[in-house]
């Protein structure tokens, strides 16, 4: 994934013989990702990651943007994106919290909002209303082609208990967290 990140993805389940592949078995959870940060010395950053996939609306425009991400604040560090082109990164009370709150990339800003800054604007992903607090600056395609700019960022818990329809805890109690289907992006140092 680069000379200093690594991706953890969830385990397999194996069933009759047969593997279902990765990410069939919920193994990791946010507490995971802490204890990788935690016990590493040589890691800098963890973001865990929840991947959601929906279309976004934005008035009478829609998109389906490559990658919608639940994650933390870290994101940007691993991924090497800290300054933002507008705005600002989503905070951790928004990740303990379950804000609706979201970071976009110029791909998703161009076919929602070709002639306006999107940060304080509101988008619907799968019907729950997101407003947009930061605009990622211009990556462009990665190695393997995908266009990076085509994403969007969520808390994780935004994600998990809200746009997947899971039923949130109530009240959220941090550190204390159910387990979730997450992967670990790591950014060594």
């Amino acid at each position: 994934m680069g000379a200093n990140m690594i991706m953890v993805f969830f385990g397999a389940t194996t069933r009759a013989g047969v593997n279902s592949g990765t990410g069939t078995s919920l193994t990791l959870t946010p507490q995971d990702a802490e204890q990788i940060a935690r016990q590493c010395p040589a890691v800098l950053e963890v973001a865990p990651l929840g991947r959601a996939r929906a279309q976004i609306v934005y008035g009478n425009r829609n998109w389906v943007p490559e990658q919608i991400f639940g994650t933390t604040p870290s994101f940007l560090v691993v991924r090497d994106w800290q300054h933002l082109e507008q705005g600002e990164m989503f905070t951790d009370t928004d990740v303990r919290n379950a804000n609706k709150v979201c970071v976009i990339g110029k791909t998703v800003q161009r076919n929602l909002f070709p002639d306006e800054s999107p940060v304080g604007k509101e988008i619907r992903v799968n019907n729950v209303t997101f407003r947009i607090v930061g605009l990622l600056r211009p990556k462009g395609a990665n190695m393997m082609g995908i266009d990076q700019d085509n994403i969007v960022l969520a808390p994780w818990t935004t994600i998990k208990y809200r746009v997947s329809a899971r039923r949130l805890p109530t009240p959220i109690k941090a550190p204390v967290l159910p387990v979730v289907p997450l992967q670990a992006a790591v950014s060594i140092r």
